[in-house]
């Protein structure tokens, strides 16, 4: 299950820190963010996680390309947690990716499109979570997990009317 999943994605974030090897724990705790907020783990903890992610990539100037990601979960997380922190909107957060990498950006959009799904979908907005969930799984260039996700929030959508 993802919950075992996300274990190992924080084990594996861990053991890079500890072993000096940034962009493998980053990435680790990245996956174990978006795992976490798809497998239900508790959200406050989840938060504390991603505050310090943002916390380590500040203080070490890490692969500060994730920061809109990150910075996009975190919005995601307070969302369904039902706090509004406008200081917290782009805590850290550089301007975005740069225009030159594409594949940055589409990564970004997708991940804002995926955030904006879940806190329709959660928030009892069905056909906002179906808009947003349906450009992701029409996407022929996005990432096959993400459309997994989504086909089954949106299945479970459906239901909803």
């Amino acid at each position: 299950p993802l919950q075992v999943c996300s274990e190992n994605l924080w084990r594996g974030f861990e053991i890079g820190m500890s072993s000096g090897e940034s962009s493998i724990a980053l990435y680790n705790s990245k996956v174990y963010i978006k795992q976490g907020i798809f497998s239900g783990e508790n959200l406050q903890n989840l938060l504390k996680k991603v505050d310090y992610h943002i916390e380590i990539m500040n203080r070490f100037g890490l692969n500060i390309s994730t920061m809109p990601t990150m910075t996009a979960y975190k919005e995601t997380i307070l969302s369904l947690v039902g706090e509004c922190r406008d200081e917290n909107k782009n805590a850290g957060a550089p301007e975005g990716p740069s225009n030159n990498n594409t594949v940055e950006m589409k990564k970004l959009v997708e991940t804002m499109l995926i955030s904006k799904a879940l806190q329709a979908f959660w928030h009892g907005h069905s056909q906002r979570c179906h808009h947003h969930a349906r450009k992701v799984i029409e996407n022929p260039m996005g990432v096959q997990g993400n459309k997994l996700y989504l086909l089954f929030y949106n299945a479970v959508n459906s239901f909803r009317g």
